[in-house]
């Protein structure tokens, strides 16, 4: 009797032991989980909060105002004939972005205006980006890429800052954009967006798009020019 007693308390015990083991390391995954949702990248943060469809890209904005990328394709070119704009001088592109892509912000940049409010540029780039890229300056501008990647997708924004200051409403622009879906289908068929950008003559910036679209593939070309006060200037 005194044996079957043992044996009884000896299975609650075990019993209690692995349920209280099975227990925490469940709550070890929750917590986990919800660590790894904290520590998201900031692109990926981005895509989340920019994004009302998982299924869609379309929906981040170019030159963050509003407008989805899918804009970028509607209307038709400018007409540059008369515009004294060289296409055939292709002083730089993304392909020659430098390779001295970092994590660390230029001491120079000091403030973004974001929606009315003055943000330290720090705490916006630690919230949004995941690489940052200087450029030679142009008329006393400071320029650089921000740079945005999440899975396949690449976002980049050029932006300007005269005296440390970037006005997000008119100082960045969307430079740089690839998205397709491939994996979804045949490459031969599948959707995809892509934008690039072309440092003109008399500096003047060229965004190349070219998407396919249900099989209808379309191109689109858009310019600006850096005005004087330090803003994008579309050239229509």
């Amino acid at each position: 009797m005194k044996k079957i007693i043992l044996l009884f308390l000896y299975t609650y015990i075990v019993f209690t032991f692995l349920g209280c083991k099975i227990e925490k390391s469940n709550n070890s995954k929750v917590d986990t989980r919800s660590e790894n949702k904290h520590n998201l990248s900031k692109a990926q943060q981005l895509v989340i909060t920019t994004q009302t469809s998982s299924d869609s890209i379309d929906n981040i904005n170019f030159q963050n105002t509003g407008k989805p990328i899918v804009d970028f394709f509607k209307g038709k070119d400018a007409d540059i004939a008369n515009k004294d704009i060289d296409t055939t001088r292709i002083s730089a592109d993304d392909d020659g972005l430098p390779n001295e892509i970092t994590d660390k912000i230029p001491n120079k940049l000091k403030t973004i205006i974001l929606n009315g409010k003055h943000i330290p540029f720090s705490e916006y780039f630690d919230s949004h980006a995941g690489g940052i890229a200087s450029l030679p300056s142009y008329n006393g501008f400071d320029l650089f890429i921000l740079l945005y990647e999440y899975g396949d997708t690449e976002y980049w924004e050029m932006c300007i800052a005269h005296h440390g200051v970037v006005d997000a409403q008119k100082q960045r622009l969307c430079v740089h954009y690839v998205w397709d879906d491939w994996g979804a289908e045949n490459e031969s068929k599948a959707d995809y967006q892509r934008i690039s950008y072309r440092w003109l003559a008399n500096q003047v910036l060229c965004l190349h798009g070219e998407k396919r679209d249900k099989g209808l593939i379309d191109f689109r070309n858009r310019y600006y020019r850096i005005n004087a006060k330090g803003y994008f200037e579309e050239i229509k």
